[in-house]
């Protein structure tokens, strides 16, 4: 996913940002800036509960930088208001954009990840 698409589309020197003003506007202009933050996962970060987060990337990702699943992720961590919320940052040293070759290993961390919450809904349930 797209998380920090402001900040993204504030740095021309990021691989296709400049492509992508025509998509999603250059922030430079103040009435596309505003567009692009109230729809901007990372900017919207507020205080409030959050459900259980996995967040995945890949270090030679070209198109979107590994640090932002880790930006957005500590930024949940920090607004997150409750104690029920697990934010898990999985960061893939190859891949690219569409994690080449990793497809069934992310596949399995994604199932485990459901399954995880599954369990804990579970035992919440129950008691």
């Amino acid at each position: 996913a797209f998380i920090d698409v402001l900040g993204t589309m504030s740095n021309p020197s990021l691989y296709l940002t400049e492509h992508e003003w025509d998509e999603f506007g250059n922030p430079q202009d103040e009435a596309a800036k505003a567009s692009i933050s109230s729809y901007c996962p990372f900017t919207n970060v507020k205080r409030q509960r959050y459900p259980p987060i996995l967040l995945v990337g890949a270090i030679d990702d070209e198109s979107v930088p590994f640090y932002h699943a880790m930006m957005f992720g500590h930024k949940v961590r920090d607004f997150c208001d409750g104690d029920n919320t697990s934010v898990l940052i999985n960061i893939q040293e190859e891949g690219g954009h569409h994690l080449h070759g990793r497809s069934l290993e992310v596949a399995a961390l994604e199932v485990s990840h459901i399954l995880g919450q599954f369990g804990r809904w579970c035992d919440d349930v129950s008691k």
